[in-house]
């Protein structure tokens, strides 16, 4: 028997912002942060637009985390964070209190 893998290499630091935006993948929300901005806070504010809508309180705290922590620009993770300021659950999250 043998096994074989196949993949394709994604380097989300050259991929724009609103390609796993389309998607239409919740998973892929936390990962935004990483890829390429042509209007960041038009783009970050669709993502936290739709971390609070369509995942539950759990996955909103993780995605969140994810995509604050991995946020290489400071100055638009905490834009993140003060857009996410109206959810309770995420004002719970640690990062918040940071």
């Amino acid at each position: 028997m043998r096994l074989h893998w196949s993949y394709q290499v994604i380097r989300l630091t050259e991929l724009p912002a609103e390609k796993p935006l389309a998607l239409d993948n919740p998973a892929l929300l936390s990962l935004i942060g990483l890829c390429k901005f042509e209007e960041p806070a038009k783009e970050l504010a669709e993502a936290v637009a739709r971390i609070k809508q369509e995942l539950d309180n759990e996955d909103k705290g993780s995605c969140s985390n994810t995509l604050i922590s991995l946020m290489p620009n400071k100055e638009l993770a905490k834009m993140i964070q003060e857009w996410s300021s109206t959810d309770e659950f995420i004002r719970s999250c640690p990062w918040w209190k940071c």
